[in-house]
């Protein structure tokens, strides 16, 4: 009589995938499916709970828990991933693959076809990448499989293969085996590479990565960057045009990375930012970050002197090592004039200058990796030596200004409302208040248009008795920066 084969969930998950990425996946089989596999996890949970039971099988259960992750995951929650993941890494053997149980199906006159180990890792690895953080409690038991990768590996003209060992008799490496053990060993070096990079950031300020956000800079009022031969152009556009998007994935979804692009040693990567205080350099920092979908790790001086001004150079190094382990994240050094003075400038300490020599080859070494972006924030270009802006050094630098003047009449329109506004704006165009306006912080706009909102009877005392701070300063007239 031919043999029956309960339903196993190797198979099933297999043709939900596959069912799924051919967009045939909804509907009653899926839903049919999906409820099995829930009770069919529930029912492996328990029996391996229950202690040694012949009807526990991992691979029912690690499968299983991937259909519910891939295809119920928000209704299911955490609490049952994580149980599931419990179970199933304390079911692994010390030497580091998982007991066979019932088998999938007989392969003709050649015995029982058994699920392998590292197919199961493989997909664990690859499904959970966006959530990564829920294997770091069982690294040993992803270490132990590499233990038996190594121990069980087979050499055959120098290269290292593998074989199943679901089937007694067969000796020699079989093509899927050895492709499956290279996929988990690929899998297992990103997933190292992504825990390592945790590890660093978390000696640093960094805010943690989102998705991509192609409209990151819609919510800013921004400054006009100076062109010689196309005319003025909003900071965000060409951040966007010039900055992030040659560094765009090629697929449907945005995706943006400096390690998997073509040629990450010719694209832009690093840049000196330089303005007043207040015009949102930090701002447009976070918003490059946002919209790659990056982290973002920030420094100031402090995080240099923290034992002290004698062993800023040591504590320099050991800062520079772990940035260098970062890929694909935006770096910010915010307000480093002091680590970065001018050695031509007399006043300067010996300690000043000692500091910009051992801090500009570390800056380079970033440069030269091609693997973050990363920004010098100052308010004093002046003060910053010229070997930091020499080209090579910074791919650009770029003057910070207050929101151009249409952007100032956007943002009164916008705290205005329309009627306030349309009364307003005659004043706002008149020629003794336009450069005042220009040269407004964004804060001090707001301010003026709280002034307006409660006094519109005395718009024109508000007008003539406003003055921007930057009237007064000459340092960030002329240089509007270079790309």
């Amino acid at each position: 009589a031919e043999q029956r084969f309960l339903p196993h969930g190797y198979l099933t998950y297999g043709a939900m995938r596959a069912l799924a990425a051919w967009e045939r996946g909804e509907g009653a089989f899926s839903a049919r499916s999906t409820q099995w596999s829930e009770m069919e996890l529930y029912r492996q949970i328990a029996l391996f709970g229950s202690g040694h039971d012949e009807r526990s099988d991992a691979y029912q259960l690690g499968y299983n828990l991937l259909i519910q992750y891939r295809f119920n995951r928000y209704r299911l929650g955490d609490s049952l991933i994580e149980s599931g993941l419990r179970t199933l890494f304390e079911a692994q053997l010390d030497r580091g693959v998982w007991e066979k149980r019932d088998p999938i199906f007989r392969d003709g006159n050649h015995g029982e076809a058994h699920c392998f180990s590292f197919e199961l890792l493989s997909c664990l690895l690859r499904d959970l990448r966006g959530e990564w953080s829920l294997l770091v409690p069982w690294e040993e038991h992803l270490s132990r499989a590499v233990e038996w990768a190594a121990r069980n590996a087979v050499r055959r003209y120098g290269t290292p293969l593998w074989r199943s060992a679901h089937l007694v008799e067969a000796t020699t490496p079989q093509s899927w085996a050895t492709a499956e053990v290279y996929s988990f060993l690929q899998l297992y070096s990103s997933y190292l590479s992504w825990r390592i990079q945790t590890i660093v950031r978390e000696d640093f300020r960094n805010e943690p990565a989102q998705a991509p956000n192609p409209r990151a800079f819609d919510d800013l009022y921004q400054p006009e960057v100076p062109r010689p031969q196309d005319g003025p152009v909003l900071l965000g556009d060409l951040m966007r045009d010039r900055l992030l998007e040659p560094l765009r994935i090629p697929g449907d979804s945005p995706s943006y990375s400096l390690v998997r692009s073509t040629n990450p040693r010719g694209k832009a990567r690093s840049g000196i930012l330089f303005g007043p205080p207040g015009t949102g350099k930090t701002t447009y920092v976070r918003k490059v970050a946002e919209y790659l979908g990056w982290p973002l790790v920030m420094l100031d001086p402090s995080d240099f002197a923290e034992q002290g001004l004698p062993l800023i150079a040591t504590v320099a190094t050991r800062v520079f090592s772990e940035l260098l382990e970062l890929e694909d994240t935006v770096i910010l050094f915010d307000e480093m004039e002091p680590l970065m003075h001018s050695r031509a400038d007399a006043a300067g300490s010996f300690e000043q200058k000692f500091l910009t020599t051992s801090l500009l080859p570390k800056l380079q070494e970033l440069v030269d990796r091609a693997t973050c972006m990363f920004f010098v924030a100052t308010n004093h270009l002046e003060t910053v030596d010229p070997a930091a802006q020499r080209p090579g050094r910074f791919d650009f630098r770029l003057q910070i200004m207050p929101p151009s003047y249409d952007e100032k009449l956007r943002m009164a329109r916008d705290c205005l409302g329309p009627d306030l506004f349309a009364a307003a704006e005659v004043e706002l165009r008149r020629q003794p208040y336009r450069t005042n306006i220009r040269l407004a912080s964004r804060n001090e706009m707001l301010s003026l248009c709280d002034d307006i909102k409660r006094r519109p009877e005395h718009m024109e005392d508000i007008l003539s008795q406003f003055r921007a701070e930057l009237m007064d300063d000459e340092r960030f007239r002329d240089d509007a920066g270079s790309w």
